[in-house]
């Protein structure tokens, strides 16, 4: 359904994630690379039973599901620091800005 209309992949990856991802797929018997996609989620804060605010994130399973469908293996980013950011990109293969 979302497959790769939704993402916009990234040319090549780090020499040693790279090497990594290919060792264990090598050790697992599988040919292909693993393919890391990142999805934007949302967060509340909903109030729990005993009454005290419970922060969460959540993201529809659609988004995770289509992704896993395509092959690939989906990554949430949670919202944080700008720096924190830019360091999970730059591990992925792709994202994925959900909502609409």
């Amino acid at each position: 359904m979302f497959g790769a209309r939704f993402t916009r992949w990234r040319q090549g990856l780090s020499g040693d994630i790279k090497d990594v991802k290919t060792e264990v797929l090598a050790s697992q018997g599988k040919e292909r690379a693993m393919i890391c996609i990142g999805i934007t989620c949302d967060s509340e804060t909903i109030t729990d039973s005993r009454g005290y605010p419970a922060p969460r994130y959540f993201l529809s399973s659609a988004y995770s599901d289509a992704i896993r469908q395509a092959g690939g293996i989906p990554v949430l980013i949670t919202p944080g620091k700008p720096s924190e950011v830019a360091e999970i990109l730059s591990k992925l293969n792709g994202v994925v800005i959900s909502g609409g």
